[in-house]
This record gives structure tokens, C-alpha cells and sequence, in this order.
């Protein structure tokens, strides 16, 4: 049975170069048992994830406290922030997502596309 995902928070990252970022819009997440995305609606369409989600993670929170400077980044403790995964509409367009949490465990951010 698909259930809505939910991860830790974080905050929207720029966009690399050549990339096109999405406008902060916001799209139904389905998953599986382990959490992984399965399904979603974005832009009022159907998609369905195609290939294995990669998971987008972070340092944690409360590691800036610990490590102010960042110096030791490399031994934070990291959580999983969001998503990364191809997924093809129902009109046959396939595209490669990122998605972020927002609080919501049914809605998420989509933070970039690529085609």
C-alpha cells in the first residue's frame, strides 16, 4: 500500500548551473512501505518514478551548534532531506526530480527539474 513520505526539513539550495529551477511549487508524493516515492502530481499531471530514488540528505540541525565554523562537516550526522528520481508522465515526458520536504508529509517542494 503507498502512503505520503515524510523527511526532515531544510532549506531550498540554488540551482546548478544548467539546471532549471522549478518554481516553488508544491507536489502529492506517494511511496512504498521503505519510503521510497512511487507516484506523484505535479503541475496538475501524473507522473510515476521510473528508476530507484536517490535519497538527498544533509547535515543534521543541531551540528552548526557543535561545529559553528563548519570544519568537520565530513563527521556530521546527516538526515534525509528529500528526493532525487526520474519519472515519467502519463504524457510521456520523462524528467529527473528533486524534491523537499515541507512539513507537510503529503506535499513536497519540488526544488529542481531536469529534462
Amino acid at each position: 500500500m503507498a502512503h505520503a513520505i515524510r523527511t526532515a526539513t531544510t532549506a531550498e539550495r540554488a540551482p546548478e548551473q544548467g539546471h532549471r529551477a522549478s518554481p516553488d511549487i508544491d507536489a502529492v508524493v506517494w511511496s512504498d512501505d521503505a519510503g521510497r516515492p512511487l507516484r506523484l502530481i505535479w503541475q496538475g499531471l501524473r507522473w510515476r518514478v521510473t528508476d530507484r530514488p536517490t535519497v538527498i540528505t544533509a547535515p543534521v540541525s543541531w551540528w552548526r551548534r557543535v561545529d559553528p565554523a563548519g570544519d568537520d562537516l565530513d563527521l556530521a550526522p546527516s538526515e534525509c532531506v528529500g528526493w532525487r528520481f526520474q519519472a515519467t508522465g502519463e504524457h510521456g515526458e520523462t524528467r529527473v526530480f528533486d524534491i523537499r520536504d515541507t512539513g507537510d508529509p503529503r506535499r513536497w517542494r519540488v526544488a529542481k527539474t531536469y529534462r
